[in-house]
C-alpha cells in the first residue's frame, strides 16, 4: 500500500509539473501574439520573462535538471510587476475624451 501511495504522489508531482510548463507556454505565446497585434509594453516584457519560465520549466522535465519552483515563480512575479510598473510609468496614454 505503501509503494502505491508513492506511485501515485510521484504521478500527480508529474501530472502537476506538466501542467505548468503548459501554461507558462500558452500564456507566454499569448503574450507574444497580444503585443504583435497591439504594441503595448508589458506584453513586450511578460512574454518573453514567461516564455523563459516555461522553457525553465521544460528544461527541468526533459534534461532533468533540478529547477527550484518557487524562484521561477519569484521571477515571473517580479518580471511581470516591473512591465506593468514601466506600462503605467512610461506608456503613452491616449488623450481623455470630454
Amino acid at each position: 500500500m505503501i509503494l502505491l501511495s508513492r506511485d501515485c504522489s510521484d504521478l500527480c508531482f508529474e501530472a502537476k509539473a506538466n501542467v505548468a510548463r503548459r501554461t507558462e507556454l500558452a500564456v507566454a505565446a499569448g503574450c507574444l501574439a497580444h503585443w504583435v497585434r497591439i504594441r503595448t509594453l508589458h506584453f513586450a516584457v511578460t512574454g518573453p520573462v514567461l516564455l523563459i519560465a516555461g522553457g525553465a520549466f521544460l528544461l527541468s522535465a526533459v534534461a532533468r535538471v533540478r529547477v527550484d519552483a518557487s524562484w521561477v515563480w519569484t521571477f515571473v512575479a517580479i518580471g511581470t510587476g516591473a512591465a506593468f510598473l514601466l506600462e503605467w510609468r512610461c506608456a503613452k496614454r491616449p488623450a481623455s475624451r470630454p
